[in-house]
């Protein structure tokens, strides 16, 4: 008998009840520590709070949703496989933790039936596509294999409205198997047992500090101290002399597309293709009310920052840090 959960009638407020219940596949990056955005002990806070998890309701998402029905027909258009909607929220049958939300189900072919995820990337976001299926994205995809029992999936992925791909995504059995290991350890270790993960570097911007309170230096830190201004001098050196540089560059390209060395290209500096963007001020200009509706409260976060002259009170060093002379000469040339 399926543990599946029936998702037609649900509400988005019972879907997110129905999401604290265990692991889903948009988790699973998270989890196991290669997701840029949430880490451990954000997801296992989402689990055992009073609170529903967010939904992520934002422009992105909101695009996404809207065209994961167009980009499934188009899907079904270019390979001929024919795709449905998966009304239910997958429990796995011997975890009933660990869940997967399934995009489409796809037409079964000799393997059986196949898991169709749909992804949609912007320009900026498609070079971590280039070589591999992004690492949180082909484990959610082996997440739902699991769950589901599927052999195999394929990731159709739109970039900016203008590049399709389908992606196979084969059944890897040795690395679900890992995977599984460490999402079990995290809910019965930690979630069952109410038992916080370890903070990450994603945490300490969630962190609110006591305004007024202030703490002393200590030596080791001290000596650090020296380090992390020279680094942040030298940031900005940088910045400032690779913009310099890219300026002689294109001075010397002039009309030309592509600068080359020994006849392999080093440099390209073209036009970007048109693009159609949202013109967000004149909509709040035009119609106020309907843009107030939708306008949300961002989340506060700690800014950390370096106090110009603060390093002039701290003692002597014996360590010295000077900047590379190309970061100190002056840019030559007219910029254009």
């Amino acid at each position: 008998m399926s543990n599946n959960i029936s998702t037609v009638g649900m509400t988005h407020e019972q879907w997110l009840v129905a999401r604290k219940r265990g692991i889903g596949s948009s988790d699973v990056g998270a989890i196991v520590g290669l997701s840029k955005y949430r880490s451990p002990r954000q997801v296992y806070l989402e689990k055992i709070g009073d609170d529903l998890p967010r939904s992520g309701a934002n422009q992105s998402s909101e695009t996404g949703l809207f065209f994961e029905p167009r980009v499934a027909e188009y899907y079904t258009h270019r390979t001929g496989r024919k795709v449905e909607p998966d009304d239910c929220i997958r429990v796995h049958p011997e975890h009933d933790f660990l869940m997967a939300n399934v995009d489409r189900i796809i037409e079964p072919n000799d393997r059986g039936p196949g898991i169709l995820e749909i992804k949609m990337a912007s320009d900026y976001a498609a070079g971590s596509w280039d070589t591999q299926v992004p690492l949180p994205y082909f484990c959610q995809v082996q997440h739902q294999m699991s769950v589901t029992g599927f052999r195999w999936a394929e990731i159709a992925l739109l970039v900016s409205i203008r590049e399709f791909h389908v992606i196979p995504i084969p059944r890897d059995d040795e690395f679900i198997a890992q995977q599984n290991e460490l999402l079990i350890r995290f809910w019965r270790e930690n979630v069952e047992k109410h038992v916080a993960p370890t903070w990450t570097y994603l945490d300490l911007d969630s962190l609110f500090g006591k305004p007024g309170t202030s703490i002393e230096i200590n030596s080791e830190l001290a000596e650090k101290a020296r380090l992390l201004v020279f680094l942040k001098t030298l940031k900005g050196k940088a910045e400032k002399a690779y913009d310099a540089l890219r300026q002689e560059f294109k001075l010397y390209m002039g009309e030309t597309e592509t600068l080359t060395i020994n006849g392999t290209p080093f440099a390209v500096w073209k036009n970007t293709k048109e693009k159609e963007k949202f013109d967000e001020k004149r909509f709040a200009q035009e119609n106020p009310a309907l843009y107030a509706q939708y306008l949300r409260k961002a989340d506060p976060e700690r800014r950390f920052t370096v106090k110009d002259g603060a390093a002039q009170s701290l003692p002597p060093s014996t360590e010295k840090y000077e900047l590379p002379a190309l970061l100190t000469a002056q840019p030559t040339g007219d910029q254009p």
